[in-house]
């Protein structure tokens, strides 16, 4: 497939002033990067460079250039789950299954509910089917129609509402986070559970898959909190997850119409540095990550 890419700006602040954190072709130069992960145009055989930013103003780490958003919808259906091999995809999502059921039981007590939607509930609908065995009501929701028993199209939700919406190791996936979770405002009763990958944590996978391609941002939980603020939530409950493929965030959010950021400059030098040795990731303290208010 040919890789067609597009330069963004921050979505968090609109932000153009970005530096380089990451580059997967200066990793190739020096003979270190993972060859899993080399992904090729298949007529010309370029290999697709994906570089990671951060922005200068409020910290959001992300791919740019990015996959179009057509190109990044035909990565998915042809070239993802050739790279992210299915067995161990099963093994992931179960794990993240398992993390977001835990976080909803720690949860339940605070708000009870009966109905969830899974959002990229993935191949085998796990967190789905673990969540029906309990006695709940459970849909899953993916835009893979190659998915049995789920929900493949938003319009079809209609005027349908859910006590709980998850998006467990979704979002850095999406090429417009904002307009997904605006969407899904209107579907949410209660709250809503988000689970990605701490980009301040960390990492017991290879940095090349983790730079990959298909993740698009890397939050940590400042910048995530403020996309569900920008995305009409706020935030409810902020809990840090160890699995065994490195630190997760969960952030649960309830609909909200303050969409005030907290900004704050993060210390570029710092995040260049402890991202400098590539294949060891090391922990990148929230102290010394932005500059003191």
């Amino acid at each position: 497939m040919e890789y067609k890419e597009i330069n963004r700006v921050c979505i968090l602040c609109g932000n153009k002033d970005v530096e380089l954190v990451w580059d997967k072709a200066d990793r190739a130069e020096k003979g270190i990067l993972n060859a899993k992960f080399i992904i090729r145009d298949r007529d010309t055989g370029k290999m697709y460079n994906s570089k990671v930013v951060i922005c200068g103003k409020c910290g959001l780490m992300y791919t740019n250039p990015m996959l179009t958003s057509s190109t990044l919808e035909e990565f998915y259906k042809t070239e993802y789950r050739k790279i992210f091999a299915i067995d161990n995809y099963n093994v992931c999502a179960g794990q993240h299954a398992l993390s977001a059921l835990n976080t909803l039981r720690e949860m339940e007590g605070i708000a009870r509910f009966k109905s969830v939607l899974d959002v990229g509930c993935g191949p085998g609908a796990i967190l789905v089917n673990k969540l029906k065995n309990l006695g709940y009501c459970a849909q899953g929701l993916d835009t893979d129609i190659d998915i049995p028993g789920v929900i493949h199209d938003y319009e079809v939700l209609g005027q349908c509402k859910y006590d709980v919406i998850t998006i467990m190791n979704t979002l850095e996936h999406v090429y417009n986070p904002v307009q997904m979770l605006k969407q899904l405002r209107k579907h949410v009763k209660k709250f809503i559970l988000i689970g990605v990958p701490n980009a301040a944590g960390e990492f017991n996978c290879t940095v090349d898959g983790w730079f990959s391609a298909a993740h698009l941002w890397h939050f940590d939980k400042l910048t995530l909190s403020n996309l569900l603020r920008l995305s009409g939530y706020g935030v409810h409950s902020v809990f840090d997850k160890k699995e065994a493929m490195g630190d997760k965030i969960h952030i649960v959010a309830v609909p909200s119409d303050d969409k005030k950021l907290v900004i704050r400059k993060p210390r570029v030098d710092i995040i260049k540095r402890m991202y400098k040795s590539l294949d060891i990731y090391q922990r990148i303290l929230y102290s010394n990550r932005y500059e003191k208010e």
